[in-house]
């Protein structure tokens, strides 16, 4: 059987599975041979077999396939025969492979006196493949070790805790530290999320921050490792607060739906004198796609007399089920068949356009707002008859 062949590449014999070390090892430390151990004269002959047909790389790669079909523990007894050059050449073919064709199994198993059938066809290769046969064969720092040495893409970021935090969240952690600090922390997280967290920033500081990644060269590590401690301390210190930073400009909108219309454009009168793009911010906020709620039946009529059927259907893409009705009701049945053929014909579409269309509809209700042509009642209306 398979683990017959592979005892004779690692010098063991069949006892070996199941007598302890004479060292008196626990169960599962890795056996390093003695000093005065030699390899097995089976595995002195190993690289000289597979090199006799193809070239040096082709003799690596049949080697490292050889170690992925015999199993973990057996390549683990024959890693710890080799010199750490060439441990560290295996350790890069295993952690490149991704799986091993039947057939090429078969021809790399014949070479070794012995063919091996797989149920799926194919064995699983890989990084934690290399790991756990160098974990096995010399110990977890040591394996490690030299898996990070061979393949050193697989040794994992200092910053890899940060890619359990959303953008948002990563910027409230950023927010207090400096703009290299910023960049470094941008150029080490994935693209997908560095890319969504430059995007929250204000386009100058965006700028500032692109050119920063893109001058940079090499970081000390201990610079790395001093940034990257400093921020684990502070998600240490803060928990889960760092997720509860307040958006006053929507926290004041959302105040602002229930007080009467007189006191919040007083409010927003005062707010636009003190800071313009703060009330701007709070009217963004006021007016949102569940504004049309809130409009008279009569006057969302009107407004919806002003829009194509097509971009209607395209308002509907995505939206609740309540704001879907709201709009339909408020339109003839004939036109009703009208927009769903169109939002039949639409079919999927990008998001941004989505959005984009009901952008525009909520300034056009804003805008109709202020000239007072349609009214928005307000949650805590009291009417009086």
């Amino acid at each position: 059987m398979q683990s017959r062949l592979a005892r004779a590449y690692s010098g063991t014999s069949p006892s070996d599975d199941k007598v302890p070390d004479p060292g008196g090892a626990k169960a599962g430390t890795p056996r390093v041979p003695a000093a005065q151990e030699t390899p097995p004269r089976s595995l002195q002959g190993l690289l000289k077999l597979v090199g006799e047909q193809g070239d040096q790389s082709d003799k690596f790669t049949q080697v490292a396939t050889f170690l992925m079909l015999i199993g973990q523990e057996e390549a683990a007894r024959i890693l710890r025969y080799l010199p750490e050059d060439l441990v560290e050449r295996l350790s890069g073919e295993i952690a490149q492979s991704r799986y091993v064709p039947k057939s090429e199994a078969q021809s790399v198993l014949q070479r070794f006196e012995r063919l091996q059938e797989h149920e799926d066809g194919r064995i699983i290769g890989g990084v934690d493949t290399a790991q756990a046969m160098l974990v096995q064969a010399f110990g977890e720092e040591q394996g490690k070790h030299l898996l990070y040495k061979a393949v050193p893409e697989a040794k994992p970021s200092r910053f890899s805790f940060l890619q359990d935090l959303d953008p948002r969240q990563l910027r409230i952690l950023l927010k207090d530290e400096s703009i290299p600090v910023i960049a470094i922390v941008l150029s080490a997280v994935p693209a997908r999320l560095g890319s969504k967290l430059l995007a929250q920033y204000e386009p100058e500081l965006r700028l500032q921050l692109a050119r920063r990644i893109a001058r940079a060269g090499q970081v000390d590590s201990a610079v790395l490792e001093r940034i990257s401690e400093k921020l684990k301390e502070s998600i240490r210190e803060h928990g889960h607060t760092i997720t509860e930073e307040v958006d006053g400009s929507s926290r004041l909108a959302a105040i602002l739906k229930h007080i009467d219309l007189r006191s919040e454009e007083r409010i927003l009168g005062s707010l636009q004198q003190e800071s313009p793009d703060l009330s701007e911010r709070v009217r963004e906020h006021l007016f949102t796609i569940d504004t049309i709620l809130d409009i008279d039946d009569r006057d969302l009529q009107e407004v919806l007399q002003e829009f194509a059927d097509m971009e209607i259907a395209l308002l509907l893409k995505g939206k609740e089920q309540g704001i879907r009705e709201k709009i339909m009701r408020n339109v003839s049945s004939g036109r009703q068949e009208l927009i769903a053929s169109e939002y039949t014909h639409l079919g999927a579409q990008l998001r941004s356009e989505v959005d984009a269309a009901a952008k525009d509809f909520i300034a056009h209700l804003r805008k109709l707002d202020e000239e007072g042509k349609i009214r928005i009642h307000r949650r805590d209306d009291q009417w009086v008859t």
